[in-house]
């Protein structure tokens, strides 16, 4: 089997949809295929990367919880963009460790190593 390189751009906002949650759901499912799997949080989706959520009173999970998970299931290489992190004003240290910061220009590099690239 040759594993290929994928990309999963997590965009949607936590709360705003189920769109964070899907695209949470896809990635545990293409990790047990054993391919080699890259996240990418953009635009609304860095505020999946708040740590502290309490999303209950919207009936939601906190996504931050099953972010956390995700070494156990292979995906170590998580991203978030650095230009949607100072438009929304939040701080480095707000977010989940481990995640890096990528610039436009690391980005444009990690999407052309890709294979496919899954947006949600």
């Amino acid at each position: 089997m040759n594993t290929k390189n994928l990309l999963f751009t997590l965009r949607s906002s936590p709360c705003a949809s189920l769109m964070a949650k899907e695209g949470l759901d896809a990635i545990l499912a293409a990790s047990a295929y054993g391919q080699h799997i890259q996240v990418l949080f953009m635009d609304e989706g860095v505020f999946q990367l708040l740590r502290h959520q309490s999303p209950k009173s919207l009936s939601l999970k906190s996504p931050s919880n099953l972010i956390e998970t995700l070494p156990i299931y292979g995906i170590t290489d998580l991203y978030v963009c650095e230009d949607s992190l100072t438009k929304r004003a939040i701080n480095e240290e707000l977010i989940m460790p481990g995640t890096q910061c990528l610039s436009k220009e690391d980005i444009k590099h990690l999407i052309a190593t890709q294979d496919a690239i899954l947006n949600f």
